[in-house]
């Protein structure tokens, strides 16, 4: 209970993130599959944590600060809430891929999904899942490491030797995020084949309007905050020259608008397409 109350005064955008992804993957799949993708996103991010601070592989090496987390639950050195946020980021990405390659249509409860098995197990969907959480890390890790100038907090340092860097962020940081993302996403595919195959189909647990979009709307939220973020790092004096935030600003202000009018787009088009415009 202590670390669960460390957790809720420390890491409340965490709590909010996986509670709105508990939320949104009940609303879609059911609480079983909610809680199966919670257990095996955790497991496998924190796997691939553990191995790239003690191999390089496949982040490059880095560590986190002890002293950022007072009272946190820690799972040997990686800290509980890294490997849940890893659960929840899996899932937005999967669920808006798997959006943004089915056919949608206007129904009860606002813009629905046509649901497709095979589609949502194929491994499109796990590579383009990957790469859509790999395009928002574009945006999210430059200002996550200027933590010590926002409430965030310093909470962890790099001690790769790579020489290719993306404002003080290994490129090979983005290819773990790649890999695994895809092994999340991909994991719980295999898990979802051998249900169906069991005859435990997906049952929501409950109706909310505009089911599909709540990952989009995630996004949109979560690119808003940083860019927000952003904009207070560049008026805020305290941040040094060298870390150049106006640049850091205008890579924010590249991917989040490409993002947008990227899957307004498409979304758009698809209802158009199927006359579900009303």
């Amino acid at each position: 209970m202590d670390y669960l109350i460390a957790m809720l005064e420390h890491r409340p955008y965490v709590v909010t993130l996986v509670v709105t992804f508990m939320i949104v993957a009940a609303a879609e799949q059911g609480w079983l599959r909610m809680f199966i993708w919670l257990i095996v996103g955790s497991t496998i991010g924190w796997l691939c944590e553990y191995v790239s601070t003690r191999t390089g592989f496949p982040f490059s090496w880095y560590e986190y600060y002890p002293a950022e987390f007072p009272d946190e639950l820690w799972i040997s050195n990686i800290p509980a809430f890294a490997s849940l946020s890893f659960a929840a980021l899996t899932y937005f990405g999967y669920s808006l891929t798997y959006t943004l390659f089915s056919p949608l249509r206007m129904g009860a409860h606002g813009v629905e999904r046509v649901e497709n098995h095979t589609l949502m197990l194929s491994l499109k969907v796990a590579l383009w899942a990957a790469l859509l959480i790999t395009w928002t890390d574009f945006v999210v890790d430059p200002i996550t490491h200027l933590g010590e100038y926002w409430f965030l907090g310093k909470i962890y340092f790099w001690i790769t030797t790579s020489a290719a860097w993306h404002f003080d962020i290994p490129l090979w940081n983005y290819f773990g995020w790649l890999f695994t993302c895809f092994s999340i996403v991909y994991a719980n595919q295999l898990i979802d084949k051998l249900l169906i195959k069991r005859g435990i189909e997906h049952k929501p647990a409950f109706n909310v309007p505009h089911r599909c979009l709540w990952s989009l709307g995630y996004y949109i939220g979560n690119y808003l905050f940083i860019l927000s973020v952003n904009i207070y790092l560049y008026f805020n004096p305290a941040v040094p020259a060298e870390k150049q935030i106006g640049l850091i600003l205008a890579n924010t202000v590249v991917f989040v608008l490409a993002f947008i009018i990227f899957n307004v787009v498409v979304i758009k088009r698809k209802l158009q397409g199927n006359n579900g415009v009303v």
